[in-house]
């Protein structure tokens, strides 16, 4: 399970959007680089990409 919540991503990607660099904005918000460049270069989370795959629904 992961360290950081959904929240630390978002925040993360808004300090980079403000022009902090992916590196310190992954150091300050606790988040791993390779995270936030996939997120950035629009890859899915695991729960969306997979959810037709699940039996159970996310709500």
């Amino acid at each position: 399970m992961p360290s950081y919540t959904e929240n630390d991503i978002i925040n993360a990607l808004e300090a980079i959007a403000n022009g902090q660099s992916i590196k310190k904005a992954a150091f300050e918000h606790s988040v791993p680089r390779s995270t936030l460049q996939c997120r950035m270069k629009g890859v899915q989370t695991r729960d969306i990409a997979f959810s037709d795959l699940q039996r159970l629904s996310l709500t």
